[in-house]
């Protein structure tokens, strides 16, 4: 399925509006993390810090413009997923609520023209090692992940 809200008349949105008011200092979510420490404890997101995040300049780069919505709703990659490519008018492609075997993910990103991704070190390190092509497309293709250092050399390429 993809989403966008070109798709979605006005009129629509409208007719659903609970009329309830949201200020940007509202809590929008609790995220739980273990960080660095190891100690889970709640990180409070409030609607400013979402759209303070999907506004950044970094996504203006015109590299996310199909980005796969893959990660667990309740994990803070899916805030990624979800409202920066519609926040600029992109679209988001939702993978099935299913289990998604290597194959069934590279063919996702294949099929739909993924241009924007979050994946985790080690999902980036399989899908580079046994479907490296899924990564070939019609543009560029932008991967967001954790900070931390790849295990791969500087100077070499990780795909073909």
């Amino acid at each position: 399925m993809v989403l966008s809200l070109d798709a979605i008349e006005a009129e629509v949105l409208l007719e659903h509006d609970p009329g309830l008011p949201v200020f940007s200092q509202q809590l929008a979510y609790v995220m739980f993390t273990s960080g660095s420490t190891g100690v889970p404890k709640g990180v409070a997101v409030t609607h400013s810090n979402i759209v303070s995040m999907a506004a950044d300049s970094s996504w203006r780069n015109g590299m996310h413009e199909w980005v796969l919505f893959h990660s667990p709703h309740a994990f803070d990659a899916s805030t990624y997923e979800f409202w920066v490519p519609l926040l600029h008018g992109r679209q988001v492609v939702v993978a099935p609520s299913v289990r998604l075997e290597v194959s069934s993910l590279a063919d996702l990103i294949k099929r739909h023209s993924v241009s924007g991704i979050f994946l985790t070190t080690a999902l980036f390190n399989l899908l580079a090692e046994v479907q490296p092509t899924c990564f070939r497309g019609p543009g560029s293709f932008t991967f967001v992940a954790p900070r931390k250092r790849p295990p791969w050399p500087p100077s070499s390429r990780c795909l073909p």
